[in-house]
């Protein structure tokens, strides 16, 4: 049984989209399994934090330190109200 290849998430500098799969052996190429994952990822954040909360995302070597605030807003009223 061929050894399974690691799971690899990165977002696309053009689309600004999330997509979790497998890379090719240098790390360069995605390979055909790679799945659009950005809605399932940007969720999965927002649990992880929770509404009402900062979550610090400090860097390793000298790199940028971020923050990330998840603040919960009122659905559109269009979405909310029923259409005739």
């Amino acid at each position: 049984m061929a050894a399974k290849r690691p799971l690899h998430v990165g977002c696309s500098p053009l689309t600004k989209r999330i997509y979790a799969g497998s890379k090719s052996a240098d790390g360069k190429l995605w390979l055909s399994d790679q799945t659009d994952v950005t809605t399932e990822a940007l969720l999965a954040v927002v649990e992880a934090i929770g509404p009402g909360y900062k979550q610090a995302l400090i860097a390793t070597n000298g790199g940028p330190s971020f923050e990330i605030e998840v603040r919960q807003i009122p659905a559109p009223e269009s979405a909310t109200e029923a259409k005739p």
